[in-house]
């Protein structure tokens, strides 16, 4: 990611979330559209549950460990970050 200077390498997730990583510009994008489309699903249904930040580590993980136990990780490190009722 050092080579792409304009890359911005934090996203927001959701309302109260943060996803920042380095590593593999394809990879990031590929959780980055994962996680999209998990808050578009969330958004869609309407029920006042908000993403949070132990969700989106939760998710995240899960992810990972399914692409390593495929042969294929993805080559990133992450972090969360976020805020919940208050709670940091």
């Amino acid at each position: 990611m050092a080579r792409y200077t304009d890359l911005r390498r934090i996203q927001r997730v959701g309302d109260a979330s943060l996803v920042a990583a380095s590593g593999e510009v394809s990879d990031f994008q590929y959780t980055m559209d994962l996680l999209n489309e998990m808050v578009l699903n969330d958004t869609i249904l309407d029920d006042d549950a908000k993403l949070t930040a132990l969700e989106v580590h939760s998710y995240l993980t899960r992810v990972a460990y399914n692409r390593r136990n495929k042969m294929n990780p993805l080559y990133n490190r992450m972090l969360v970050a976020g805020v919940s009722a208050g709670k940091r």
